[in-house]
């Protein structure tokens, strides 16, 4: 992060990370707080002199202002028509790439679909996320606990823009989307109508939801319509794995408590946008008013 993308959001969390603990700087708590998400761990307690207790307040703090404040920001600023939005949708089916990468075959996609699974510590009994009666439901077939992730992402800069964390990591993705905001939205055929999600297997084709075809031994055609399916599709998996590259806090089982893991790792996709984006996009320090930081956000 630059010195003025740090200013920029530094300056648009002051107000909240004054309230409390006032004799810690805002810069100091929003430096600890990265450097907890890059992969720090309790170390940064002696690196800046604070107790364990207060470094814990701190993420408490900084974690959900960063969450809520850098999509408000966006809010102020654009107050979008629906034919603006889509004529945003457009450019990112048309302008981000998709059809490029595809040959033309999947124009109108506006982004592709899949599922992260994000590694936590063993859930307590009755640990407030939606009470938990058997945390042996986070615990997935590749042998660890995990929270299940479901993003959409774009092709040029595979920023993620639309985030779902409400199911355990034993939920099949297929079920993980079902329970999200977005898929009533994709069965009810809210997107406009030449437009479309790009998904794998495990989700269900619908006129608004593109699969790849079952089976085996398929014909020339249908085997061609995969492969093109699938070369669009890896995006969300170059998304995933950069977001993952990036927040080194994804690198082990998230050592927080459960209901507090959405909100970190919605932090570390907005950040993580924030990262992504054209310069000409991120305010230097020298600019008050926020422009178009969240502007590529759907819903977090």
């Amino acid at each position: 992060m630059t010195r003025g993308r740090f200013g920029w959001l530094c300056g648009n969390l002051r107000s909240t990370l004054a309230k409390k603990r006032a004799r810690i700087p805002p810069e100091v708590k929003l430096a600890i707080s990265l450097r907890y998400l890059a992969g720090g761990s309790l170390d940064i307690r002696e690196m800046w002199g604070i107790r364990t207790a207060t470094f814990f307040q701190i993420l408490d703090e900084v974690i959900p202002a960063a969450k809520i404040q850098i999509v408000s920001a966006w809010k102020k600023s654009w107050k979008w028509t629906d034919g603006q939005k889509i004529e945003h949708l457009r450019e990112i089916g048309e302008g981000f790439g998709f059809a490029a990468l595809s040959g033309v075959v999947f124009g109108g996609c506006i982004g592709c679909i899949d599922g992260l699974c994000l590694k936590i510590i063993r859930p307590a009994l009755g640990e407030n996320f939606a009470e938990i009666p058997n945390p042996a439901n986070f615990f997935n077939r590749k042998g660890f606990y995990a929270l299940t992730m479901q993003g959409v992402c774009d092709a040029q800069r595979q920023q993620l823009r639309s985030v779902s964390i409400i199911c355990p990591g034993s939920v099949h993705d297929s079920l993980a989307h079902a329970c999200s905001t977005l898929a009533p939205q994709i069965r009810d055929k809210k997107l406009p109508s030449e437009m479309l999600l790009n998904g794998d297997d495990a989700f269900s084709c619908s006129e608004q939801m593109v699969t790849p075809y079952p089976g085996k031994g398929l014909s020339i055609e249908k085997d061609g319509f995969d492969f093109h399916q699938s070369k669009v599709l890896i995006t969300v998996e170059c998304a995933f794995g950069m977001l993952h590259a990036r927040w080194g806090v994804l690198w082990k089982p998230i050592s927080l408590r459960l209901d507090k893991v959405p909100n970190l790792a919605c932090a570390t996709v907005k950040l993580n946008n924030m990262r992504r984006a054209v310069h000409s996009q991120i305010p230097h320090m020298r600019h008050r008013h926020p422009t178009r930081i969240c502007a590529f956000a759907f819903n977090y």
